[in-house]
């Protein structure tokens, strides 16, 4: 057993690695909670674009919060690193944050917390357009181009064109994630996300956990490796980042 870490080889705790079955140590000089990282991807402009129509239970939209809170917290939050916007939608769209306006994990979680859902219909298409000008206004607040992505979470089926919309999206150079969601077409999903390896569905909200570990391993590991080879770890102490890597 092998641990790699930035201050110390010692080890305070220890934990079942899941589906192996094996003993995993973690230092002792951390003083957070661990929670997987994404250091590979140190910038990049993340919007959540997501479905908050009528169709949707109060409890299912607050999964759909929780997904992104845990999302959050696996990115290096900052203005030069990894910025976070939520825009929601139903008859139309709904700038909820833009990728300025929290430059930390904190705050980030608290607007999340914050979103209302105000029921209405289903304008993906429409909400898809509102977009555009979005990711133009990222490129404006930065002085150099970065890998730019937005995940889509809706429950149904749109009731205006989407495929369109989509593409004017994609051609801006944005990676797009389609999530769907009980009643949600996969026809249209694909038509959203371009490539049916970004398309995904789950019969159920609850059920958003494992794909946000593919989302998120796609993102940060393009060449297509797991994040947990080695079990690579990183924790958020009063603002800094401290991360090792454990093999067992």
């Amino acid at each position: 057993m092998n641990i790699q870490t930035q201050n110390s080889k010692k080890c305070a705790s220890s934990f079942i690695r899941p589906n192996h079955n094996k003993l995993c140590h973690i230092p002792n000089n951390i003083f957070a909670f661990p929670f997987p990282g994404c250091l590979q991807k140190d910038e990049a402009d993340i919007f959540f674009f997501i479905d908050h129509s009528g169709s949707i239970y109060p409890k299912d939209f607050e999964d759909m919060k929780k997904f992104m809170i845990e999302f959050i917290n696996t990115f290096r939050i900052g203005p030069q690193h990894v910025r976070i916007g939520v825009v929601k939608y139903a008859d139309n769209p709904d700038l909820e944050f833009d990728l300025t306006a929290h430059s930390d994990v904190k705050s980030l979680e608290n607007a999340v917390e914050a979103i209302r859902q105000l029921g209405g219909g289903t304008e993906t298409g429409r909400a898809l357009t509102s977009m555009v000008p979005h990711y133009d206004r990222a490129l404006d607040t930065r002085d150099h181009k970065v890998p730019k992505y937005l995940v889509v979470i809706t429950d149904g089926k749109s009731a205006d064109e989407v495929k369109v919309p989509a593409e004017q999206v994609r051609a801006q150079g944005v990676t797009v994630y389609a999530i769907g969601v009980k009643s949600a077409d996969p026809v249209e999903l694909q038509e959203i996300a371009g490539d049916p390896k970004r398309t995904f569905f789950v019969n159920n909200f609850d059920a958003l956990t494992p794909i946000k570990d593919d989302i998120i391993t796609d993102i940060c590991s393009p060449e297509g490796k797991k994040l947990d080879e080695g079990l690579k770890r990183h924790f958020s102490f009063f603002g800094h980042v401290f991360s090792y890597t454990v093999n067992c």
